[in-house]
């Protein structure tokens, strides 16, 4: 097992930067206008009932995934990377469902990643209280 504590702060950090980021854009006049919940909240003038943040927020998670390479799953796992490609039915095509995996997280921002740190939490406590 890889050092899954270092790799949650991690993704928490990058999806901080991320969420910090986005909200620039998001507060914005003409986004809320025109893509936005709209000023008053009643949706915005092209999307009345369809809201595009978390699909943003999404496509930015996956994209920053991929230019940096962040693989949770990997790194949380501690494996070696040669060793999971060569016994992956996929072959290298792994390491990029765990980029997509890894930058759908960030997408979510840290209610995501805090959600993932607890239902791991919550399964490893009971599996540690079912095995004694």
């Amino acid at each position: 097992m890889g050092d899954v504590v270092l790799t949650f702060t991690q993704l928490a950090f990058v999806s901080a930067l991320m969420t910090a980021a986005l909200e620039v854009i998001f507060r914005t006049r003409a986004y809320q206008y025109y893509l936005g919940r709209g000023p008053d909240g009643a949706g915005s003038r092209w999307f009345t009932h369809f809201e595009f943040r978390p699909w943003i927020a999404m496509i930015v998670g996956v994209f920053v995934a991929y230019s940096f390479s962040l693989t949770a799953l990997i790194e949380g796992l501690g494996i070696d990377l040669k060793d999971l490609v060569d016994v992956s039915p996929i072959g290298e095509g792994v390491v990029d469902v765990d980029v997509v995996i890894t930058g759908i997280v960030l997408g979510g921002g840290a209610k995501a990643i805090r959600d993932v740190v607890k239902r791991f939490a919550e399964t490893r406590d009971n599996i540690r209280s079912t095995l004694t």
